[in-house]
């Protein structure tokens, strides 16, 4: 479900704790122009989105309000979402998915070694960089799976009459 644009401004402005005059002043119009744009009285042009979106504290909701979707792992969020420092906490939190992912790609990395499949360069090799760029390229993926497997899990649930 899509939100309106004019909700994803007024979200992005409360989201980085400013108020209407900010953003007027960002898009230098006048403050009953700026309102009409959040009431959606009025569409915002493509001039003044992307002064909205440049701006370094929108930048991160960018994605979002252009497409209604998210990269956490390349810094783009919705509002509300958890930050991507906060992300980066995640991996040392042992009980993380990240935190499991990036030790046991590390351990199967190093088995692989010792089983001769593949031979690393000893001088710049690290399991752990490795496995941190593996889980960047397939977080997306699995998240995209599980959000698939609850969907369905969802919609095959037999509908209670009260």
């Amino acid at each position: 479900m899509s939100i309106s644009f004019a909700n994803k401004l007024k979200l992005v402005r409360t989201a980085i704790g400013k108020n209407q005059q900010f953003f007027a002043d960002i898009l230098d119009i006048p403050i009953s122009q700026y309102l009409a744009y959040e009431t959606g009285e009025r569409e915002v042009c493509a001039k003044e989105l992307k002064a909205i979106c440049s701006h370094p504290d929108c930048i991160r909701y960018t994605l979002w309000v252009m497409t209604d979707q998210t990269n956490a792992l390349a810094g783009q969020i919705a509002p509300g979402d958890p930050s991507p420092l906060k992300l980066a906490e995640q991996e040392d939190n042992k009980d993380s998915f990240d935190y499991q992912f990036i030790e046991a790609t590390e351990e199967a990395l190093q088995l692989f070694c010792q089983l001769d499949w593949f031979t690393p360069n000893t001088k710049t090799a690290n399991f752990n960089d490795c496995a941190r760029l593996l889980l960047k390229d397939v977080k997306g993926v699995v998240e995209l799976h599980y959000q698939v497997k609850e969907s369905e899990t969802t919609c095959s649930l037999p509908n209670h009459k009260s």
